[in-house]
C-alpha cells in the first residue's frame, strides 16, 4: 500500500507542475475562480490602468452590492453572441435562461440589442432585464446568487468531509484528480448488537475471527463537460488482513491456535455521473447515478492450519463480482462561515456473480455540517446511517460451518457511525491553490448485525485532491 501511495504521488506531482497557473493568471475578484468562459467576462474600470475582473455577470453584481461606495469610471460586460465585443454594462440587455450555463449558476448573459435577443430566441420561462432591474433583483436577492456559491472551490468546506463521495459538481472544463486512503479496524465479535466471545462462537464454528484490518486506496478522476454535468471514475485498491482463532483436535484433545490470512488487489471500478437539478442562493441539488463494475477478484486464497491455498471468506475478497446500479441525490447549503449537506445513495446488485451469490442492496444516508474557522481551514461533523441486506446465494467452495465469515447468513445489518474531520484549502494567490487536503476519523455509535459478525472499532481516512482549471 505504501508503494502505491508513493507511485501515485510520483504521477500527480508532474501533472501539478505542468498545469499550475502562473502568477499572472487572472481570477475572478468575487468568487476567486479562474477566468475561463469568455462569453461571461465582466469588468470594473477604476482608472485606465486599474481594472477589476470577474468571471460572470452575477459575480460583478454581487461585488458591486458589497462595495456600494466604490468609485469607478466604467462597467463592462461581454456580448454573449460575440465574446470579443465588450458592452457598457448599463446599456446592455440581460437574459436569464436555463439554456445559459453561466459559471456561478445564475443563468445570465448580456446582449447589445433587441435584434440579438431575437437571434438568441426567448422561451416561455426566460426573463429579460435592464441593468437597473437586474441590479435591484440581486440586491433584494430575488434573482440568483448570494455572497457564496457552491462552485467556490477555494473555500475549504466547498467539499464534503473526506468520507463522502460524489458531493460536488465542477465548473465546465474543470478536472479533479484525487487519492483517498481509508483504514478500518475491527476487533471481537457481535451477534445483533451484543458482544459474543470466542468460546461461544466455537459452539457452532471451528474458527472465530479475532481482529481485522481493512485498507483501501481510492483513486479518482472527475471531469465536467458542462456546469450541470460532472463525470467520475473511482478505482479502489484493497488490502484485508484477518487474524483468526482456530479450535483443532489433536489425539482427542482440543487445541487452540492463532493464524492470519491476507488478500489484496484491485477492488471494483465505479463509474458515475452527477447531474445538477437546482442551484440558487448557495443551495444546490444534484443526482448521483453510477455503475459498479466488477473488476475486483472474488477468488483470493491463503493458507490456513486446516487447508493450504484455501479460498478466503466473502468479506476478505477485494471485489463483489457483480454489476451494481447506484442512484441517489446530494443537497448542500453554504453560508458565510458554515455549510451543511445530505446525501442518500442506494447500491443495487444487478445479478449473481460467477460464484453464484451476490451481496445485498446497500442504502446509505449521510448528513454533515462544517464550520470555517479561517479562510482555508474548516472542521466538520458527520453522521452516516447504513442498511445492508445480507448475501443472497452461496459460494459452494466455502464451508458455512467453518467460520462466521464463511457463512452468508452472517452478513448485512444496520449501523450508525459518527465522524469528525478537517478540510484544508490554500489561498488563491498561492502556488498550492490547486490542492486540497482532508482527513476524518469516526466510529460506530450503533451496530445491529445479522448473525455473528466482527465488531467495528475505528475508521480513519485522509485524502488529497488536485484541481486542473
Amino acid at each position: 500500500m505504501k508503494k502505491i501511495i508513493f507511485i501515485l504521488a510520483f504521477l500527480i506531482l508532474p501533472v501539478s507542475l505542468m498545469t499550475s497557473q502562473t502568477e499572472g493568471s487572472k481570477f475572478c475578484a468575487f468568487c476567486k475562480m479562474p477566468l475561463k468562459q469568455n462569453e461571461f467576462f465582466s469588468e470594473i474600470s477604476i482608472s485606465k490602468s486599474e481594472k477589476i475582473h470577474f468571471g460572470s455577470i452575477e459575480c460583478l453584481l454581487n461585488y458591486l452590492i458589497e462595495n456600494e461606495d466604490l468609485n469607478y469610471q466604467k462597467l463592462s460586460v461581454t456580448n454573449y453572441l460575440h465574446p470579443e465585443i465588450p458592452i457598457p454594462a448599463k446599456e446592455a440587455i440581460y437574459i436569464k435562461s436555463n439554456r445559459i450555463q453561466s459559471p456561478m449558476g445564475a443563468h445570465l448573459a448580456a446582449f447589445s440589442s433587441k435584434e440579438e435577443i431575437k437571434t438568441f430566441g426567448i422561451k416561455e420561462n426566460d426573463k429579460v432585464y435592464s441593468w437597473e432591474e437586474l441590479y435591484q433583483s440581486f440586491k433584494t436577492k430575488n434573482n440568483g446568487s448570494e455572497k457564496v456559491h457552491f462552485h467556490d472551490h477555494f473555500r475549504p468546506d466547498a467539499f464534503a468531509p473526506n468520507g463522502v463521495m460524489g458531493d460536488h459538481l465542477h465548473p465546465k472544463g474543470e478536472w479533479m484528480l484525487s487519492a483517498r486512503y481509508m483504514y478500518m479496524e475491527m476487533d471481537g465479535m457481535k451477534t445483533g448488537n451484543d458482544k459474543i466471545t470466542s468460546p461461544e462462537v466455537f459452539e457452532n464454528y471451528s474458527m472465530a475471527p479475532a481482529s481485522m484490518e481493512m485498507q483501501m486506496l481510492m483513486l479518482g478522476v472527475m471531469y465536467a463537460p458542462s456546469s450541470r454535468l460532472t463525470l467520475a471514475l473511482m478505482q479502489n485498491i484493497v488490502r484485508n488482513d484477518m487474524t483468526m482463532n482456530a479450535q483443532m483436535m489433536n489425539n482427542g484433545m482440543s487445541m487452540m491456535t492463532d493464524f492470519s490470512t491476507m488478500a489484496e488487489g484491485f477492488g471494483d471500478l465505479q463509474i458515475s455521473a452527477l447531474y445538477g437539478l437546482y442551484s440558487k442562493n448557495a443551495r444546490s441539488l444534484h443526482l448521483n447515478l453510477g455503475l459498479n463494475v466488477p473488476v475486483g477478484s472474488i477468488n483470493e486464497r491463503d493458507d490456513t492450519p486446516m487447508t493450504s491455498n484455501a479460498k478466503l471468506a466473502y468479506a476478505m475478497q477485494p471485489g463483489q463480482g457483480t454489476f451494481n446500479a447506484i442512484a441517489g441525490f446530494t443537497y448542500k447549503e453554504m453560508y458565510d462561515t458554515t455549510s451543511w449537506g445530505s446525501q442518500f445513495l442506494a447500491s443495487l446488485p444487478l445479478g449473481e456473480n460467477s460464484e453464484a451469490y451476490h451481496w445485498g442492496a446497500l442504502y446509505q444516508l449521510n448528513f454533515w455540517g462544517a464550520y470555517r474557522v479561517s479562510t482555508n481551514i474548516s472542521f466538520s461533523g458527520r453522521v452516516l446511517g447504513l442498511v445492508q441486506n445480507g448475501i443472497d446465494g452461496e459460494d459452494e467452495e466455502l464451508n458455512a460451518m467453518m467460520s462466521p465469515a464463511t457463512n452468508p447468513q452472517n452478513y448485512g445489518g444496520e449501523k450508525v457511525k459518527a465522524f469528525g474531520g478537517m478540510n484544508i484549502s490554500f489561498p488563491v494567490e498561492s502556488t498550492l491553490r490547486s490542492w486540497r487536503v482532508a482527513m476524518e476519523i469516526g466510529a460506530p455509535v450503533y451496530e445491529n448485525y445479522n448473525g455473528v459478525q466482527m465488531n467495528e472499532n475505528l475508521t480513519f481516512s485522509a485524502g488529497i485532491k488536485y484541481l486542473i482549471f
